[in-house]
């Protein structure tokens, strides 16, 4: 197979605002370790924020270009020099698709793609990026900007059905553009994690200071705003007056842990919050869970549900994004309004109660789940005919036109 400009595999920019330890970054760098590099040579851009250090980059990688210049923050002059950079080497490079992530590199690596002449270019949606939290004047501008890059996007990759009819409705783009792409996750972990041994069980517990009489409540993400902990620790309050044995884990790091812990204190929950850091073996710390508790405000299709699903885990979760993707209400879970901390507390008291409903919403999640939807090679392949199909119309069309 020959491209068109004289090399023999198609060249691929996957262009991100910063890699760090989250979903879309781990989207970027299995969709990049799994294509076919015998069909396609891939570099990767990452901005100045990117935790380097904390982030094993794929060894397929053919380049990877560090942009300092691209961070999350509105700043114009850092803004025009990442355009200016991520242009210049996408001009050098002369790459047959551009496919960028996140919102920033989103905006800029599309514009630059689009000035540069890019054959096809592709932008990965992984979450809203006006979420109904922000003022409605930044909503608008954020709504606008992303009608606008959309002119210079040939496809548009949902990770979930919800986050395609959120941006639709919101006109942007057109239908035709859209295609949604799960993410690609390794569910073997969990799915194998539902019959751990009972000593190991044991010794994860005792090594968190869970008591084997007590039920644990779990929630797992990146510890900043959107991920909604403090509605965690609210409904935490209200449930753990009614039930002594119960425990709540909070599963990973971030910013606001200390935030997070002064709050837990003042309720008077540290004996009841654990929080357990991040974790590289979250699969068995998840399987430790009696219920999984998610209150995300925004999300496209939050990993760590799907591998709740994979575990088997009865989900209440607020009603955000890619939850009727996962959640059949009161079949396998409860999807109750966003930030409705009683709602939530209610739906925990419930299963907490009923330990006969948890083993039935268990069972139920285990049957409707379809873990190859969202399998890596299933994932890539759908990813790898997308970028073929279209690059091969778009020379088609030039030759045309010629």
């Amino acid at each position: 197979m020959s491209t068109g400009n004289g090399h023999n595999r198609y060249r691929v920019a996957h262009i991100i605002t910063r890699l760090i330890r989250g979903g879309a970054d781990r989207v970027v760098l299995d969709c990049i370790a799994n294509l076919d590099h015998d069909r396609f040579q891939v570099d990767l851009m990452v901005g100045g924020q990117s935790e380097l250090d904390w982030i094993e980059v794929p060894r397929e990688v053919d380049r990877l270009v560090f942009i300092p210049s691209l961070v999350r923050e509105v700043n114009p002059v850092y803004d025009l020099s990442a355009l200016w950079a991520i242009y210049r080497k996408i001009k050098e490079r002369q790459y047959d698709i551009v496919h960028t992530h996140t919102a920033k590199a989103g905006f800029l690596g599309r514009l630059a793609a689009h000035l540069a002449g890019t054959p096809y270019v592709v932008h990965h949606l992984h979450g809203i990026t006006f979420p109904p939290g922000l003022p409605w004047i930044s909503r608008k501008f954020y709504m606008g900007l992303e009608r606008l890059a959309a002119r210079w996007t040939d496809s548009i990759l949902p990770v979930g059905h919800d986050l395609s009819e959120v941006y639709q409705r919101n006109k942007i783009g057109n239908p035709e553009q859209y295609h949604v792409i799960h993410y690609p996750i390794r569910l073997a972990p969990f799915i194998n994690a539902r019959n751990l041994p009972q000593e190991e069980i044991n010794e994860l517990r005792a090594g968190l200071g869970i008591q084997p009489h007590d039920l644990v409540i779990g929630n797992v993400g990146r510890l900043v705003k959107g991920k909604g902990f403090r509605y965690y620790i609210e409904a935490a309050k209200l449930v753990a007056a009614k039930h002594p044995n119960l425990k709540f884990l909070i599963v990973g790091e971030g910013p606001l842990r200390r935030f997070l812990e002064r709050r837990i204190s003042r309720n008077g929950l540290s004996d009841r919050i654990i929080f357990t850091g991040f974790r590289t073996d979250v699969h068995k710390v998840m399987a430790l869970f009696d219920i999984f508790a998610f209150t995300s405000l925004w999300e496209g299709v939050a990993q760590v549900m799907v591998q709740s699903a994979a575990l088997g885990k009865p989900i209440v979760t607020f009603s955000v994004e890619g939850a009727r993707e996962l959640v059949r209400d009161c079949h396998n879970g409860y999807i109750v309004p966003s930030k409705d901390v009683p709602a939530l507390a209610d739906r925990l008291d419930e299963l907490c109660s009923r330990p006969e409903l948890r083993a039935q919403m268990s069972r139920s999640m285990v049957e409707v789940f379809r873990p190859e939807e969202w399998s890596i090679d299933a994932v890539v392949r759908k990813l790898a005919l997308l970028y073929e199909n279209n690059v091969s119309h778009t020379r088609e069309d030039a030759a045309v036109a010629k």
